[in-house]
């Protein structure tokens, strides 16, 4: 017999996109779901959509909520999940009409803790790095999974998009409140829970490029709750033991923070209060970053160079910024 699944959707002003990604949930081959539409706020038409798609079908619940942010309308929607899995999906992207189905089926035959899809990105209508699909199954332990997340191509082993999760996965977590990156705050604990994950090669999530969307626009001071994010992590590799993964944490807080350094002024929003909001993340944690990380040997020495002057990070940003465009004409 089929189990429930529970789909949830976060929404806030999706209204353009909102009819496209219901749409795609009620036309699942998958039917024992029961989609959770979180309205967190909208000012536009969205909770009048989700009303209207709530009367064609039972599946459909809605939750209407004041603005708290993505994080605390993915917590409701596990809240309220009944179902034994749980899956996502953004109100403005939209699902394989195998999404669910897909997904349920690699978890339940090969007795998966997490089923893992690809996802297809859409600009304007096409999409940009579709290639050849071959269905076959990647399996991964909780630990060895963590590699991925700091691969070069790693975006979708780092959002809980495009996954089927067993519910019992999130007791004792939630999405942290009041913060960006909440994905990437969470999932390597999902991870470090599960005892077997299976990626398949099929790309069953559709991501829209949304100009609307935080990542989309320009660098601005929240982009750096991403630190937190990474001290986080690199506390709780630490914690585990799991010293290789830290030391990679603490090498990409380097980098990322020196990338942060070298944007110009009209590429940032409040330019002189996100620099200095940076800057004061990586004064506090540069004696960790020296004391408990082992760090490539060049990049160490820039971090030691620091205590002289901000100069050698951003230097260090500059010199790795162009070393990505080498190897991206490579």
């Amino acid at each position: 017999m089929n189990q429930l699944i529970s789909v949830i959707v976060p929404i806030y002003n999706n209204e353009p996109y909102l009819e496209r990604c219901i749409e795609s949930l009620i036309n699942q081959s998958y039917k024992n779901i029961e989609i959770i539409l979180i309205n967190d706020g909208s000012k536009d038409n969205s909770l009048d959509v989700c009303k209207k798609w709530k009367k064609n079908d039972n599946r459909i619940i809605v939750h209407n909520q004041q603005y708290l942010g993505v994080s605390e309308a993915r917590n409701k929607g596990i809240e309220l999940a009944k179902g034994d899995f749980i899956i996502f999906l953004d109100g403005d992207d939209e699902a394989h009409p195998d999404y669910v189905q897909k997904l349920y089926n690699t978890l339940i035959q090969n007795d998966l803790d997490i089923a893992v899809g690809c996802l297809l990105r859409i600009k304007n209508g096409q999409p940009i790095n579709k290639g050849e699909v071959t269905d076959k199954i990647q399996f991964f332990d909780g630990k060895n999974i963590q590699m991925k997340t700091f691969e070069r191509n790693r975006y979708f082993y780092m959002v809980v998009c495009g996954k089927l999760f067993k519910k019992e996965l999130f007791e004792g977590l939630k999405f942290p409140k009041n913060r960006i990156n909440e994905d990437e705050s969470l999932i390597y604990q999902l991870y470090w829970k599960s005892k077997k994950i299976g990626v398949i090669d099929d790309y069953l999530y559709l991501y829209h490029y949304n100009s609307d969307s935080i990542t989309e626009k320009k660098y601005n001071i929240h982009r750096l709750d991403g630190f937190y994010m990474l001290e986080e992590k690199f506390n709780f590799y630490k914690e585990k033991g799991l010293d290789s993964f830290a030391n990679k944490t603490a090498s990409e807080y380097f980098s990322q923070i020196s990338m942060v350094l070298t944007h110009k002024k009209d590429k940032i929003i409040d330019y002189k209060d996100t620099i200095k909001k940076a800057k004061e993340f990586y004064i506090k944690d540069r004696k960790d970053i020296l004391q408990k990380a082992r760090l490539p040997k060049a990049k160490r020495i820039f971090v030691i160079l620091s205590y002289i002057s901000f100069k050698f990070v951003k230097l260090y940003g500059l010199l790795l910024k162009y070393a990505l465009r080498l190897k991206a004409k490579i």
